[in-house]
């Protein structure tokens, strides 16, 4: 006999705090839930991107980059749902559905810029959430989190511009 798990999707804008709400919704349930009795998974959706959104880019220039995210050496495809390979997604939920009842109940978020785009994805789902915030704030985390940062993945403040517009 098996305890089905319980997925809930969390989306919405670029840097409208996707993951933190579901970093904070994890320390939430265990400040409340023994381990023992529960076990929550973080699924990203950008452990999700599709092969088949790297394309040469050679042929862009910057006039381009709202379509393509250009920094340095490294081209960066535009956030669109075809980077996302849900197929793979949802094949991996559906893997871990059931559990066997000596298991915890398994609870798993899954968060992510398109995590309530797919219809059937939606359907799995027993908690859809949307986060939203102010346009602004969220392009002054996007800055914060993706210019501002140190080290080689930093993009510049260009590319981000040229995206969010």
């Amino acid at each position: 006999m098996t305890q089905p798990a319980i997925i809930i999707l969390i989306g919405g804008g670029h840097a409208s705090g996707k993951k933190t709400t579901a970093k904070l919704l994890l320390k939430e349930i265990y400040s409340s839930i023994p381990k023992e009795k529960l076990s929550v998974e973080l699924i990203d959706l950008n452990s999700y991107t599709s092969d088949a959104a790297s394309v040469d880019l050679s042929k862009y220039s910057s006039s381009t980059s709202s379509a393509i995210v250009v920094n340095k050496d490294k081209h960066y495809p535009a956030l669109k749902p075809s980077r996302f390979n849900f197929d793979q997604v949802k094949s991996d939920l559906k893997a871990k559905l059931s559990t066997p009842n000596d298991q915890p109940q398994r609870v798993f978020l899954v968060h992510g810029l398109y995590a309530l785009y797919d219809k059937e994805m939606r359907d799995m789902a027993q908690l859809k959430v949307f986060i939203d915030s102010d346009a602004d704030s969220r392009l002054i985390r996007w800055i914060r989190r993706d210019v501002l940062k140190e080290g080689d993945d930093a993009l510049s403040l260009e590319c981000i511009i040229n995206t969010y517009l």
